[in-house]
């Protein structure tokens, strides 16, 4: 899920050639700059993660003991958000997950 139009962003090419490696259903949802919300989950359990400047950093490994961890509890969505240059509202900050 992305804040404004990535498919006219130079981040487009970079989308396109990760989700060619997943072998997992992906979906892009993009919202305007301002206003719009982020959809709700359509399976459950499910994890929304916000990506912007005010978030952890994570190494590759972290990264992946994290996913794998969400796999083995029975996570069946995980859906990245990436932030305008403002970062998130405060609403939307409220309905992601800590961990």
């Amino acid at each position: 899920i992305a804040r404004g139009r990535i498919a006219r962003s130079p981040e487009a090419e970079l989308v396109d050639r990760y989700v060619k490696r997943l072998t997992w259903p992906v979906k892009l949802t993009e919202l305007p700059d301002i206003g719009g919300r982020i959809p709700p989950t359509t399976l459950t359990p499910a994890r929304t993660i916000l990506l912007d400047e005010t978030g952890d950093q994570l190494t590759s490994g972290e990264f992946a003991a994290l996913l794998e961890r969400w796999r083995d509890d029975g996570v069946r969505e995980a859906r990245f958000c990436l932030g305008a240059a403002d970062g998130f509202a405060p609403d939307e900050r409220a309905g992601a997950d800590k961990s």
